[in-house]
């Protein structure tokens, strides 16, 4: 496997775990109170999901930017397209 490759597969677990967090807040709200979310409050939860899922996209990219082999387009692209899959599920899952 390629350094990109393994660093992709690395973040994509990160942003699994996340989306699982937010839509697991969701779900633990919904329980609680009975109802779901208003569409604003989801909306925030959403844009919330898009930058933290973004800010650990760029830890990881820099963490690995003076890695032999390392493209950091590469990794950008990669993980951009993983971002707005896991934006796709989020949405889906409400």
């Amino acid at each position: 496997m390629s350094e990109n490759k393994r660093i992709i597969a690395q973040y994509n677990k990160i942003a699994e775990d996340i989306l699982y967090k937010y839509v697991r807040e969701v779900q633990d709200r919904v329980a609680r109170n009975g109802v779901r979310p208003s569409f604003d409050e989801l909306l925030d939860c959403a844009k919330a999901l898009n930058k933290e899922l973004t800010e650990n996209a760029v830890k990881l990219i820099e963490a690995n930017k003076d890695q032999k082999y390392v493209s950091k387009e590469r990794l950008a692209n990669g993980m951009k397209k993983i971002i707005g899959e896991s934006i796709e599920v989020y949405i889906d899952q409400l």
